[in-house]
């Protein structure tokens, strides 16, 4: 499914109609990134008057029939401390796309960039164990809360190394983003403390088995198996897709 990402400026009042969205008659997703601050007003530093940020709106649900947020779904803006989840960014994002038939496109579950203050002095001190918990624990938290109402994640983001150093690795620890490849901020986490296989383990926690997404071990309560330290219900064998998941595990199985 190609997916086409268009970045314009249009004016106050200037809106075109048919928009965008229209004019693909439903076979070709139109996609824009959408910034909860331009939604609200709190964008550039909260100068923003009212007209503009109608514009900006109207410009998303007119023009875009796929969108992902920028930064509101991201841990910095989901789990500000551990174990404390707040949606209030992801929540207006999604709320507003429902409302004038939208796709909303997770963007993202696990980063090196861009993580909420707590994880970095986290890092330092805990055990692989102890990230890998923290790391589920988050997946779970957020997909969960968006169950039914985002098509699909970026679970991972930009978890290999730039090029040409990855050109020159043989193996996937070379590949792999870790403490000599972090970006620049205080924000910035070694998500291979996790382990080598955090990414693997990233997917297998949300979405199991196989490549195709299940339903998420956060949702079931009180039995025997278990995905990492989270349980589970029933067995592989009983669980079922996710609805909101079941166009994107077709990617992965074809």
């Amino acid at each position: 499914m190609l997916v086409l990402s268009v970045l314009f400026g249009v004016a106050v009042g200037a809106v075109p109609s048919p928009g965008l969205r229209d004019l693909t008659h439903g076979r070709l997703y139109v996609g824009s990134a959408v910034n909860y601050g331009y939604l609200t007003g709190t964008g550039n530093g909260g100068s923003m008057s009212p007209a503009e940020v109608s514009n900006y709106t109207a410009v998303i649900t007119g023009e875009f029939n796929i969108i992902t947020a920028e930064n509101a779904l991201k841990m910095k803006q989901t789990e500000p401390a551990r174990g404390v989840f707040n949606f209030t960014e992801g929540d207006a994002i999604v709320k507003l796309a429902a409302a004038h038939n939208i796709t909303v496109r997770g963007h993202n579950l696990v980063w090196c960039a861009h993580n909420p203050m707590w994880v970095p002095p986290f890092s330092k001190t805990a055990t692989e164990a102890e990230m890998d918990g923290a790391m589920k624990a988050h997946i779970t938290g957020v997909a969960a809360h968006y169950r039914g109402q985002v098509y699909s994640w970026d679970v991972v983001n930009e978890g290999i190394v730039d090029v040409p150093k990855v050109h020159s690795c043989s193996n996937w620890t070379c590949a792999l983003k870790g403490k000599d490849h972090m970006p620049r901020g205080d924000d910035a986490v070694d998500w291979t403390k996790a382990g080598i296989d955090y990414i693997p383990n990233a997917f297998r926690c949300g979405f199991l088995p196989r490549l195709e997404f299940f339903r998420l071990c956060s949702d079931c309560q009180d039995q025997q198996s278990s995905c990492g330290s989270m349980p589970c219900k029933g067995t592989p064998q009983t669980w079922t897709p996710l609805p909101s998941f079941s166009t994107t595990s077709t990617q992965f199985t074809t």
